[in-house]
């Protein structure tokens, strides 16, 4: 699976995550960063965005609901898949 293909992937099931207990949204999410992260590994850049990503989902104060989080993990996909290319 391309890089690209490994992101799209990744934001189809941050999309369909339909926990709305704000916890169990945020491991479910880091979850998935751990499964793509042996994907990213070449690309340093797109490895330190997805090593930030997950550091502020499971250590970040700013992260308020499960709307927010899906939002800032979505945004950083963008710039992740800007990263591959």
């Amino acid at each position: 699976m391309s890089k690209l293909e490994t992101l799209n992937e990744f934001e189809n099931l941050v999309n369909k995550i339909s926990d709305p207990d704000f916890g169990d949204f945020k491991r479910k999410t880091g979850n998935y960063i751990s499964r793509i992260a042996p994907d990213l590994q070449e690309s340093k850049e797109a490895f330190e965005v997805l090593a930030k990503l997950k550091a502020e989902l499971l250590y970040g104060d700013n992260l308020r609901d499960t709307d927010h989080v899906r939002e800032y993990v979505l945004e950083q996909i963008e710039v992740l898949k800007e990263k591959v290319n």
